[in-house]
């Protein structure tokens, strides 16, 4: 459902979550990432599109405030790893080469 920049926000954030689109693209971070943190913290990733190799990031920040407390919920982290690393074997089917299980 395309949009407008300037009209991207909770509903259609909420909608995606729903299971309404399987993929959302925006232009810039802000666009996507802070109304998706706002709905589902942990787990939405951002991957960056056009590189020679797969990146991705978190939605978490750097948590400065909670450094060794036993605080952290690893599972954005968590997401973003077991993404990348799928990305990564996709490409690498793609060039032909062999892929482990």
């Amino acid at each position: 459902m395309p949009a407008k920049a300037g009209r991207w926000g909770w509903r259609r954030s909420r909608s995606a979550l729903r299971g309404d689109a399987d993929l959302i693209v925006t232009m810039y971070h802000d666009q996507g990432q802070i109304a998706l943190k706002t709905v589902a913290f942990g787990e939405n990733v951002t991957v960056l599109g056009g590189m020679p190799v797969p990146i991705v990031t978190s939605s978490q920040g750097t948590a400065f405030d909670i450094v060794g407390q036993n605080k952290a919920d690893p599972s954005a982290l968590q997401h973003a790893f077991d993404l990348v690393v799928r990305l990564a074997g996709v490409g690498a089917a793609w060039r032909g080469e062999q892929v482990p299980a």
